[in-house]
């Protein structure tokens, strides 16, 4: 166990962090979802999207896909292949620590799509109307599960950049002197 941990980079810890605040903004999203069909906001209408909603899917989806790219990210490297076997690893473990980051803002971008409107009318409404102490409960967790989402984006993108495991490390060849 220790072998594994040593031999890990900067780019392994940062992505493992990209990959807890994903699950914890997912977990946030589930939350919402699951109050959002019974709060209503000031006008009436609902603060989130129905869980029945397609969009619940969708973004179901894309979260989940950016966990499977983030763990694959992270494992594929750990694979030290020779060949065009190990070229080919090396490729594809790039291409999914790449595209985690894409799916997470597509997320994003899903998960703010279908609550704009709910959080306009529960948070920027006329103060005269009377909003649901539920519905801002549910925003509270609906924004704090967005941070997340785009918190765990940002960091993807950053640990794009680092390599995940470290070389191996050659023995030094010693120079004899010339004579």
């Amino acid at each position: 166990m220790k072998n594994i941990l040593k031999k890990q980079a900067l780019g392994a810890y940062i992505t493992l962090g990209a990959f807890v605040t994903t699950i914890v903004g997912l977990i946030l999203y589930g939350i919402t979802v699951n109050w959002g069909d019974q709060m209503q906001t000031a006008n009436g209408g609902e603060l989130y999207l129905i869980a029945t909603d397609p969009i619940f899917g969708t973004i179901t989806t894309l979260g989940v896909f950016s966990v499977i790219f983030l763990v694959l990210g992270l494992c594929i490297p750990q694979f030290k292949l020779q060949g065009i076997v190990g070229k080919v690893l090396e490729v594809v473990g790039f291409v999914f620590r790449l595209l985690a980051p894409v799916f997470l803002i597509l997320t994003f971008v899903g998960f703010i799509n279908g609550t704009l409107t709910g959080l306009g009318w529960t948070f920027f409404s006329n103060e005269e109307l009377t909003i649901n102490p539920g519905a801002v409960l549910t925003g509270q967790v609906n924004i704090t599960g967005l941070v997340f989402i785009l918190l765990s984006a940002i960091i993807a993108i950053v640990a794009s950049f680092f390599k995940v495991v470290k070389d191996d490390e050659a023995p030094a060849v010693e120079e004899k002197p010339a004579e």
